[in-house]
């Protein structure tokens, strides 16, 4: 299920990738074409896939970003 949820409802737990790259260059790129992804959250709203690209809207402004939502019991 895709929806958009407010950017600072994302809880971001420790993460294994700690060098995220150009950011700013992925922002330019979602602010010239869009966000052709979704990131992929929990259905507690953790952040499963997209670190990059919701620190990118971040960088960009954005209050809500578009999600897709794992289902299931397990999902974390």
């Amino acid at each position: 299920m895709d929806d958009t949820l407010p950017i600072d409802d994302i809880i971001v737990d420790e993460r294994i990738r700690r060098d995220l790259g150009d950011i700013s260059g992925l922002a330019n790129s979602i602010r010239t074409v869009g966000l052709l992804h979704p990131i992929l959250i929990t259905s507690e709203r953790h952040l499963i896939v997209g670190l990059r690209r919701l620190r990118a809207c971040k960088i960009l402004g954005w209050p809500t970003i578009p999600v897709r939502v794992l289902g299931g019991t397990n999902d974390r």
